[in-house]
């Protein structure tokens, strides 16, 4: 029995979030932030004549809850930071089809409807619709400069760890034997 190799690229594309900082102590501040993150995947599978090398969009949404310790107090002008905190992040493909609400669910009870289709979308294979959820832990630094009492400019870098999301496994496991998918 042959191996399937999934060679798979991820291709930056753009980035907006926003985040509200909660000024809780001179030294130290709280973040909520929202990131929505856009690109392209480029599928590729090693070991199967039948599959070409295909594109797609790749989707991610990031929730994330930072605190952040400053090196110099809330008074100060120049203000740099680390920060650090865990991420709640979707991860799903944007040409996958999403399953909506069947039956009594898509009339009268709408609002349930919604909450079983996104409970749906976190079990359903990424290729058939679904997506990943992931928790992380994101770190990074900045500088913040105050440049009259209400406006801050700032300008901050930050990483998130998680582990790749495998989008291949869970939608091949039911056709393939586990034993012959492999990481590439």
């Amino acid at each position: 029995m042959r191996e399937l190799v999934a060679a798979n690229r991820i291709n930056p594309g753009y980035a907006l979030g926003a985040s509200v900082t909660l000024n809780s102590y001179r030294w130290i501040s709280h973040e909520l932030g929202f990131g929505y993150q856009r690109g392209s995947l480029k599928l590729e599978l090693g070991g199967a004549s039948s599959v070409v090398e295909q594109s797609t969009g790749y989707l991610t949404h990031q929730f994330t809850s930072n605190t952040l310790f400053h090196l110099r107090p809330r008074e100060s002008r120049l203000r740099p930071y680390f920060a650090v905190g865990p991420v709640l992040q979707l991860v799903h493909l944007t040409d996958a089809p999403f399953t909506k609400a069947r039956g009594l669910l898509r009339y009268g009870l709408t609002n349930v409807g919604i909450i079983r289709s996104a409970y749906n979308f976190g079990n359903a294979p990424p290729l058939q619709g679904g997506g990943i959820f992931q928790l992380g832990l994101q770190m990074g630094g900045g500088i913040r400069y105050r440049l009259s009492e209400h406006w801050i400019m700032r300008a901050d870098y930050r990483d998130t760890l998680t582990p790749p999301p495998d989008l291949l496994r869970k939608s091949l496991e039911p056709q393939v034997l586990p034993s012959h998918i492999q990481r590439g």
